[in-house]
């Protein structure tokens, strides 16, 4: 897929081997409200979602629940507010730092531009706006309404479109936007057009290809909900490139040395939790709002090291 190389403030990226600059910022779906009472932004999900840990610079404190700033060791080389972490977090230099993780999903989308043209992007939130796409995909398996060629997935080819309306809500975070999510009524199917945008945007050689298809399978023998395996959920943004673990630049060779920080139990009030991969989960609409802190939005650097 598409190579990514560290720059100040913006990113290489390299589709089939032609280079084009671009800030980190302009390939995420954009849904801050900080200068905006609301926005709303019309995707086609492609494949799945690819769950990440990131670290924000905080630690437990003593007191339940509890939590302090405590910048990133090398925060004067890095302005990111967050770190990649190990998918292990015995392997982890931030999490054998204490730092607090939360999980955030990743997805390739096409966005439908104002113009009508298409735009391939990346979906970058967390559980507040992928576990309604996982509600959508529940409640279409269990409609016996259905005809055998509707879609049950909603990264497939033949899926239907979502509606993202992102509100300010004028109160503090956590709770400072609320999001709102809309499946179109009819699908909206993956034309052949659209999926050479994806192969423009990236697309892996044979080899890696068989590699993420030999891992995908893996996969879907554990989560049960995910959909058969195509080829084009491999095109597009390369998640795994873009979001490689980052640890300290001058600590990669001392990680061995670090002692893992104590586990703090949690709790129910935590200001950030971890969620589960949405890839086997998987309706309608929450009927309840949803929140999310709009720091989430995250439109600074790819955190490399």
């Amino acid at each position: 897929m598409g190579t990514v190389r560290p720059r100040t403030g913006a990113v290489e990226i390299e589709p089939k081997k032609t280079y084009q600059k671009t800030n980190f910022a302009d390939i995420l779906v954009n849904l801050s409200v900080k200068d905006k009472s609301s926005v709303t932004r019309r995707i086609r999900l492609v494949g799945v979602a690819c769950p990440i840990l990131e670290y924000t610079d905080k630690k437990y404190t003593e007191e339940r629940g509890k939590t302090i700033r405590v910048p990133f060791p090398d925060a004067e080389t890095n302005r990111s507010f967050t770190r990649v972490g190990h998918p292990d977090p015995s392997q982890c230099a931030w999490a054998k730092m204490g730092y607090v993780p939360v999980t955030q999903y990743v997805q390739n989308v096409l966005e439908k531009q104002e113009n009508g043209e298409w735009t391939v992007k990346l979906l970058k939130k967390g559980r507040s706006i992928f576990s309604e796409f996982a509600k959508w995909e529940k409640g279409r398996r269990e409609d016996d309404g259905l005809d055998e060629d509707d879609a049950i997935y909603s990264g497939v080819r033949n899926s239907h479109c979502f509606r993202v309306v992102a509100t300010a809500t004028g109160m503090a975070a956590p709770l400072s936007v609320e999001y709102g999510v809309f499946p179109d009524s009819k699908p909206t199917p993956l034309t052949d057009e659209m999926i050479e945008l994806l192969r423009k945007a990236g697309e892996p050689s044979p080899e890696e290809l068989a590699e993420i298809k030999a891992q995908y399978i893996q996969d879907r023998k554990t989560y049960k909900n995910m959909p058969p395996w195509e080829d084009y959920f491999a095109y597009g943004y390369s998640i795994d490139k873009i979001f490689k673990y980052n640890p300290p630049k001058d600590m990669v060779d001392a990680e061995d040395e670090f002692v893992m920080a104590e586990p703090k139990m949690k709790y129910d009030d935590e200001d950030i939790t971890p969620d589960l991969p949405v890839s086997s989960k998987s309706v309608k609409k929450s009927s309840k709002p949803v929140f999310e802190d709009e720091n989430d939005d995250d439109d600074d650097e790819i955190p490399f090291i």
